[in-house]
């Protein structure tokens, strides 16, 4: 029989949202619908598209701030071995005590790690401030420079830190409310099974599998999505069993709260017209028969072609 367990990703559930919230809109009156009505599925799908919106918005800087704390890094272990090269000359180039001022305390190591970083850009900004004779302007091994350096790499730690602190706190709050929102699910499953019968065709508007009805198909597997002309993608998938038909969505990544439905075929094989060129898409497939409609496949992602110039 039929199931309808609550789809595993993130996507999945924000479509099947829009699919119950379809189905009560259209069907709560004659149902009828007293604890999950569309009013209701509508509150908590609001609230989880805004907290996954805060979430993009407050996290989708990551990898720029987390580059730029990786070039900080690098730039403040250049600055060690340049200061270290220039020390030579001054210092010999075995470690002795004399070194120690400097920041190398017992070997003439310049340290990857970032608290080892800091410790010696402190050390060398010290050291030249009370040794200028021996900066290198040239080089730019000066106070000033680790100064600089040292005050870069503390910024860009503490943005980092923060990012990931905020985000923590804005993925928890998004997952509160998808939790929420597959408890509304849940609900409206059973409100429906004490409401009409498992072989209803109206658990179809909702989304839903008919409970009376045969196993729907598992996800397809091993989609493709190939640029052809430009604004298409050709779409292909393992055939699942027990399938009758196969539907195909595309989304664009934060501009798209969820995937949308291009199309349906009754084979795994299909062409999504339309597109922007030059966008980059995530493509999803499923796998359909009278039951319902499996979840959403692993998505894939493409890079629509231009369109020819003229």
């Amino acid at each position: 029989m039929a199931r309808n367990n609550m789809p595993k990703s993130y996507p999945g559930l924000v479509l099947l949202t829009q699919r119950c919230l379809n189905g009560a809109t259209a069907h709560g009156a004659d149902i009828p619908l007293i604890l999950n009505t569309a009013a209701r599925i509508t509150t908590d799908r609001s609230a989880l598209l805004t907290a996954q919106a805060v979430y993009q918005a407050d996290c989708g800087t990551s990898p720029a701030v987390g580059g730029a704390l990786k070039a900080a890094r690098a730039a403040a272990y250049s600055f060690g071995r340049a200061a270290r090269n220039v020390l030579e000359n001054y210092l010999g180039t075995r470690h002795t005590e004399a070194w120690r001022p400097a920041g190398f305390i017992s070997n003439l190591q310049v340290p990857r790690k970032e608290s080892g970083l800091v410790t010696l850009l402190t050390a060398l900004s010290n050291y030249f401030s009370a040794n200028p004779m021996r900066e290198n302007a040239t080089l730019n091994v000066t106070a000033l420079q680790a100064a600089t350096l040292l005050s870069n790499l503390t910024a860009a730690r503490l943005n980092f830190d923060a990012l990931k602190g905020g985000c923590r706190t804005d993925r928890m709050d998004r997952d509160a409310k998808a939790q929420a929102m597959r408890r509304r699910i849940t609900g409206l499953v059973n409100e429906l099974k004490q409401a009409i019968s498992p072989l209803d065709p109206r658990w179809l508007d909702f989304g839903l599998n008919m409970p009376g009805a045969a196993s729907v198909p598992a996800a397809p597997e091993n989609v493709e999505a190939l640029p052809t002309l430009p604004g298409q993608l050709q779409v292909s998938c393992d055939a699942s069993v027990n399938a009758a038909g196969y539907r195909f969505y595309y989304q664009r990544p934060i501009l798209d709260p969820e995937p949308i439905e291009a199309g349906s075929s009754p084979t795994p094989l299909f062409i999504i017209t339309g597109l922007t060129g030059g966008q980059s898409y995530l493509i999803y497939a499923t796998a359909t028969n009278a039951g319902g409609e499996s979840e959403l496949s692993e998505p894939v992602a493409a890079v629509v072609s231009l369109a020819v110039a003229a």
